[in-house]
């Protein structure tokens, strides 16, 4: 489930995620960091902590590609200081050295999840994908400047893995967040994710010795598009700070992903139900 984890953080939470916007910021976008779904823009003064924690349950396929599916209970985790300082699980610890009404840039240092042998079923001797540290570097559009459309966002995020297994991978998606009533909030998106040849033979490459021990045959996939996909994701505020959030999450393999032998499935459908606490 720990490359499921690590495919939702690394796209599906991009998709789902307004930008965590700074004070002059007046409409929300994507790609603020873990699960923090469709909401209200955050407005944190100058100083301020902002603090969101809670816990997320998701049922999704055990590995990007599988056709069994399982249940996962996780934390979320997405602190922001001085409106410059981020600690998330999805982006790790950074910092944004740039940010105005419409466009944040920022970078730092995260950790990318690997796959575990058991989530390969009938395929013992095929070994890990390791995880391992990685430099990670987001880019968040509003558009709120010359082109004006509140609630209309695109979110970037690059991701070079330089421990374990190492890889380049970039996601980007587009999305719009509108409020439905009050108190519950909507934002429908989609989104690509491309991917270097190193990501693409880790995760969906069959070496020789793989090969031996499987009975799959050889496979190396060059690099290009992973996939496509689209989020619906939602927030209900139950009070101030309680929010409710959820969230369905579709991705289609494609290309090389999608020929692996390792792929079971192409269609990839996953689904998020969580509670978080603004501090």
């Amino acid at each position: 489930m720990k490359f499921v984890v690590f495919a939702l953080f690394s796209f599906a939470f991009l998709v789902i995620s307004p930008i965590r916007a700074p004070a002059q910021m007046t409409a929300g976008g994507d790609d603020s960091g873990e699960i923090v779904f469709a909401q209200e823009p955050v407005e944190p003064e100058d100083g301020d902590w902002d603090v969101v924690l809670g816990a997320v349950t998701t049922y999704g396929p055990k590995y990007l590609g599988s056709d069994e599916q399982e249940f996962g209970v996780f934390p979320v985790v997405d602190i922001v200081w001085d409106d410059s300082i981020y600690l998330n699980m999805r982006n790790g610890l950074g910092a944004y050295v740039y940010s105005d009404k419409t466009l944040r840039i920022g970078g730092g240092i995260g950790y990318a999840f690997g796959r575990d042998e058991d989530d390969l079923d009938g395929l013992d001797g095929f070994g890990d994908v390791d995880g391992g540290a990685a430099l990670v570097g987001t880019l968040e559009y509003n558009f709120l400047g010359a082109i004006r459309i509140p609630g209309l966002s695109v979110g970037s995020r690059l991701q070079y893995q330089f421990t374990g297994d190492e890889g380049l991978l970039f996601e980007t998606d587009i999305g719009y967040r509108f409020a439905v009533t009050d108190m519950f909030f909507v934002r429908p998106s989609a989104g690509i994710a491309v991917a270097d040849g190193d990501y693409m033979q880790s995760q969906f490459g069959v070496s020789s010795s793989q090969s031996a021990g499987s009975g799959l045959p050889v496979y190396s996939p060059g690099a290009g598009v992973r996939s496509v996909g689209s989020t619906l994701g939602m927030s209900y505020l139950l009070t101030d700070n309680l929010s409710l959030r959820g969230a369905v999450i579709y991705q289609r393999l494609v290309g090389d992903a999608a020929d692996s032998p390792l792929v079971q499935n192409e269609n990839q459908v996953t689904g998020l139900l969580g509670l978080t606490y603004d501090f």
